[in-house]
């Protein structure tokens, strides 16, 4: 059981695919048993694109400016980030949703690519905040946008106008 400490109540599945979940009084349903699997050493090396010699790289992930992966070559060992590259087709994530919420392997969603290039996403902060909701939507750990510059002052305003929005950043 995973029990809340403020108020006592544990966390419990209806049981169905995609599942809700919701606090209840604590009771020996099994819908509220939980296994938790740990990691020891969570693996960080990522490659952009998919033509790669993944055996050679040894890479553990893999994203290519995209919701779903552009190559389904794949390894086994390698897990797809998505990316929402800029706001074109934020309207389409609902679809990804079940795989991946499914996919035993760490996903999160990498926010817009170079928003603060206009060869790239070219999106405004107050764009990028408008368009942040659809993102928690997803309820998928999110990873902030990705500047081309990292002291221009974009990224910061973007945290700034987060957090005076009480929206969700995770990396």
């Amino acid at each position: 059981q995973i029990l809340n400490v403020w108020n006592g109540l544990a966390l419990q599945t209806d049981g169905q695919t995609p599942a809700t979940v919701t606090l209840a009084t604590p009771s020996t349903d099994p819908r509220q048993q939980w296994q938790l699997g740990f990691q020891a050493i969570y693996p960080k090396k990522g490659l952009a694109d998919y033509a790669w010699d993944w055996a050679t790289v040894g890479a553990s992930w893999n994203y290519d400016w995209s919701p779903n992966p552009v190559s389904n070559n794949l390894p086994a060992s390698v897990v797809f980030s998505p990316m929402q590259w800029n706001g074109a087709g934020i309207g389409s994530l609902p679809q990804y949703y079940p795989s991946w919420h499914s996919n035993p392997k760490p996903v999160s969603l990498l926010g817009f690519n170079e928003p603060d290039q206009t060869g790239q996403a070219d999106m405004t902060t107050t764009n990028c905040i408008a368009l942040w909701p659809q993102m928690e939507a997803t309820d998928m750990p999110l990873v902030s946008p990705a500047t081309s510059w990292a002291f221009d002052g974009w990224l910061a305003d973007f945290y700034t106008q987060a957090s005076n929005s009480g929206l969700r950043v995770d990396y």
